[in-house]
């Protein structure tokens, strides 16, 4: 078994009431469970405006988006369930049309979750033992380890961005 502890950030549809949006998340953990997956943690629903419009087939439907609600959910997972989370994931494209799932590490502190609705400043200074490695992989269909390792694709983040951060910078502020 080869369990890893990820992160699944998405954009959901702004036109669904909260209570729908609310009931979205919980497609999303009722997924995750289905695929023996287990919740850590999960970020606030905060609606946030895109800083440029996306569209995507809905229904046959080109839909336009310039905002979007936004959370995340953190989980640990076998590898080779990640397949289907996407799969299950891709069906329910009405309330999300975009997301992310990327590999992370457990502790929040480390990665600094950070409210999008509080500006940052990004003239703090950041010291070099602040910095996290974050492996950015796609599982793609018969890979190996082996293989896994050569195509993933290594970033240094400053700690204070992690897998948010680099969603952020596709976010007005």
């Amino acid at each position: 078994m080869n369990k890893q502890i990820y992160e699944v950030g998405m954009l959901i549809n702004p036109d669904l009431s909260q209570q729908e949006t609310e009931k979205t998340v919980e497609k999303i953990k009722d997924i995750l469970t289905e695929n023996s997956a287990s919740v850590i943690s999960q970020g606030e629903i905060v609606k946030i405006d895109l800083s440029y419009q996306i569209t995507t087939k809905i229904s046959s439907k080109n839909e336009r988006f310039n905002e979007a609600n936004f959370t995340w959910i953190k989980f640990e997972s076998e590898t080779s369930s990640i397949k289907e989370i996407k799969k299950s994931i891709d069906k329910i494209k009405k309330e999300i049309f975009r997301y992310l799932i990327t590999k992370t590490i457990a502790d929040d502190e480390a990665t600094n979750k950070f409210n999008l609705d509080e500006e940052s400043n990004d003239n703090d200074e950041v010291e070099s033992e602040d910095k996290i490695e974050i492996k950015v992989e796609e599982i793609e269909e018969g890979d190996t380890e082996e293989n896994k390792e050569e195509e993933s694709k290594t970033d240094e983040v400053e700690e204070k961005e992690g897998v948010l951060g680099k969603i952020k910078n596709i976010i007005k502020k």
